[in-house]
C-alpha cells in the first residue's frame, strides 16, 4: 500500500517546532504533528517512545515473527493503534496525524512497508548477522532501536500484568476460610450486577457498541468487562460443590505461578535488552541462537501476560452486552441501584492494573 504522504518539512510556529507532512494526493490536507519526532535515532530520542507504544498496544501481532520476515503490523491497524493510544510520548488526535507518523517514519526507514503491512522489528536472523558483519547503516541502526523499544514495550506491559495477577491473588487470599457460600455468592452478585450496569450505561442501553465509544470510553467499557467477566468465573467457583478453601488456594496457586513465570520472563528480556544496548554503543557480537531465543520470548509474551485466563476465554466466547443486559433485568428497576460500583473496583486495585 504506497505512502500517502511523501514530503516532510518542518516549521516554527509560536515558538514549537513542527513537522508538515504533504500528501501525495492533491485531494488530502496537509497534516500537522509534533517536531519532537524529527530526530529519528539516538537512544533517547522521542520517537522510540511511539514505537514502543505501537508496539506495547498490539503485541501478538507485532511479534509475530517467523524466518525471513519481520515483526508486522497491518497499516490500518498501526494507524488505528497510535491514534487510540491512551499514553503517547507526543499529541495525536486524529487517524490522518497518525498516518502521517506512520509515513515519516518510513521515510526516514525508522519503519519499512511490505504490501499493507509496516514491519516495525526486522528477522532475528538478521540481528544476529549484524555485528558480525559489522553493519552500521541507518536501517541496521533503526533495527536496533525497535528491538530495543520492543523490549522495553513487553517488560513495562509484564510489569503491569504482574501488578494486576497480583491484586487479584491478595483479593483471593483474603477469601481464605470463608466457608459462607451463600453469602460469598450474594456479594459476586451483587457487585457483577452493579458492574453490568455501568457497562449499560456506557453503552446507552445496549444500543451502542464497543466501536461506537470514544477512546477513553472503550478503555472504561475494556475494564469494565473484564471485571465482568472475572466476576462470572468466581461466582462459578464458589457455586461448584468443592470445598471452597481448596478451589480458593488452587486459584492463588495458579496466579502466584503466572507472577514467577512473568517474573522469569522480565528477568530474560532486561539481559536481552542490555546486550542489545551493547551491540548498538560497541558492537558486540549475538549469536543466531541467542535471536531467536530472545525473538520466541516476545513471541510468546502475549500468551503469558493472559491474566486470569478464565476470565479472558469468556469475554471471547460470550457477548459482554447480552450478559450485561439479563444481569440489569434481573436486577428489576434500575435506578434502584447503589452507585458503588466505582468504589468496589477502587478497593480491590483489579481494573488499573488492566
Amino acid at each position: 500500500m504506497p505512502q500517502t504522504y511523501t514530503e516532510f518539512n518542518v516549521i516554527e510556529q509560536d515558538g514549537q517546532r513542527y513537522i508538515v507532512a504533504q500528501p501525495k494526493s492533491e485531494h488530502e490536507e496537509p497534516v500537522r504533528f509534533s517536531g519532537e519526532l524529527e530526530e529519528t535515532e539516538g537512544l533517547e530520542a522521542t520517537f522510540r517512545d511511539v514505537i514502543k507504544s505501537l508496539i506495547q498496544q498490539d503485541l501478538s501481532d507485532a511479534l509475530n515473527l517467523e524466518a525471513d520476515t519481520g515483526g508486522t503490523i497491518s497499516r490500518d491497524e498501526a494507524i488505528r493503534t497510535l491514534a487510540n493510544a491512551e499514553e503517547s510520548p507526543v499529541s495525536i488526535q486524529s487517524e490522518q496525524q497518525a498516518e502521517a507518523i506512520i509515513d515519516y517514519f518510513i521515510d526516514n526507514s525508522v519503519l519499512n512497508e511490505d504490501g499493507s503491512e509496516v514491519v516495525i522489528l526486522s528477522d532475528p536472523e538478521s540481528l544476529a548477522d549484524l555485528a558480525a558483519e559489522g553493519g552500521d547503516s541507518d536501517d541496521d541502526t533503526a533495527m536496533l532501536l525497535n528491538w530495543m523499544s520492543a523490549i522495553e514495550g513487553c517488560t513495562t506491559k509484564i510489569q503491569e500484568t504482574i501488578d494486576t495477577v497480583e491484586e487479584v491473588e491478595e483479593e483471593l487470599r483474603q477469601q481464605m476460610g470463608q466457608i459462607d457460600v451463600s453469602e460469598r455468592m450474594e456479594e459476586y452478585e451483587r457487585k457483577q450486577k452493579e458492574v453490568a450496569q455501568r457497562v449499560m450505561n456506557l453503552t446507552n442501553g445496549g444500543q451502542l457498541d464497543k466501536s461506537d465509544l470514544s477512546a477513553s470510553e472503550q478503555a472504561e467499557y475494556e475494564r469494565l468487562e473484564h471485571r465482568l467477566f472475572h466476576l462470572e468465573s468466581m461466582i462459578d467457583s464458589v457455586s461448584d460443590t468443592s470445598d471452597l478453601d481448596q478451589e480458593i488456594q488452587k486459584m492463588t496457586q495458579e496466579l502466584s505461578m503466572h507472577v514467577a513465570n512473568l517474573d522469569d520472563t522480565q528477568g530474560s528480556l532486561q539481559v536481552q535488552l542490555d546486550r542489545l544496548k551493547k551491540v548498538y554503543q560497541v558492537n558486540e557480537h549475538i549469536n543466531y541462537e541467542d535471536a531467536k531465543e530472545m525473538a520466541e520470548h516476545l513471541s510468546n509474551v502475549a500468551a503469558a501476560v493472559a491474566g486470569v485466563a478464565d476470565a479472558e476465554e469468556r469475554m471471547g466466547e460470550e457477548d459482554t452486552i447480552s450478559l450485561a443486559s439479563s444481569l440489569v433485568e434481573e436486577m428489576g428497576d434500575a435506578d434502584s441501584i447503589t452507585q458503588d460500583a466505582g468504589t468496589d473496583v477502587e478497593s480491590t486495585g483489579y481494573e488499573q492494573g488492566t
